[in-house]
């Protein structure tokens, strides 16, 4: 009897966070631009705090540096993504109630006007700008827009096909998700 009625809790505790998970989702769909700035090799991009980060192509990869406080030191910089391949140039940074994302492009035909072999998408929250999520989408020609839910909490890269619209999601307690190409 007793080892029953905690089946049936356990059972409507997991069905209430399904249903609270499925709302959150719904209710946090991206639709903010948020301010981006896009810059060739490197971009700054200042937070709604007054802090500031940076990223940009370097010999090894992909680099980032940030300040702990508003007119404060920069942290030592960071390669966020490793790889020999040629970069594309353009980087992107976008920032939306203390979440920041980026996007960078690399391949190996890039400095030759080729598309990129492909692309990083990065998040990271105000809170700890030290520790990144990044995701590698390969054989992709590069996402193109940032967007982020209301809150911040949800980041949604987008790129347009024939088809529709790819996106790749990032939510702060599970990452990434795969994909949608």
């Amino acid at each position: 009897m007793w080892v029953r009625r905690v089946q049936l809790i356990g059972a409507g505790v997991a069905l209430v966070m399904l249903l609270a998970g499925g709302w959150f989702k719904l209710g946090e769909r991206p639709g903010e631009e948020g301010r981006s700035k896009l810059g060739d090799g490197s971009t700054r991009i200042t937070l709604d705090d007054g802090r500031r980060v940076s990223l940009r192509y370097g010999e090894k990869g992909l680099v980032e540096r940030h300040q702990k406080a508003k007119g404060g030191s920069w942290s030592e910089p960071r390669l966020l993504y490793r790889t020999k391949e040629n970069d594309c140039q353009s980087v992107t940074l976008a920032t939306h109630r203390g979440t920041v994302a980026a996007i960078a492009d690399y391949g190996y035909g890039c400095p030759a006007g080729s598309p990129p072999d492909y692309s990083i998408a990065a998040v990271a929250t105000a809170d700890d700008l030290g520790d990144w999520d990044v995701e590698v989408t390969e054989h992709f020609d590069g996402w193109e827009h940032v967007r982020f839910s209301f809150t911040g909490n949800h980041v949604r890269f987008e790129y347009p096909t024939l088809e529709g619209t790819a996106t790749l999601d990032w939510w702060p307690l599970w990452g990434f998700t795969d994909p949608d190409l």
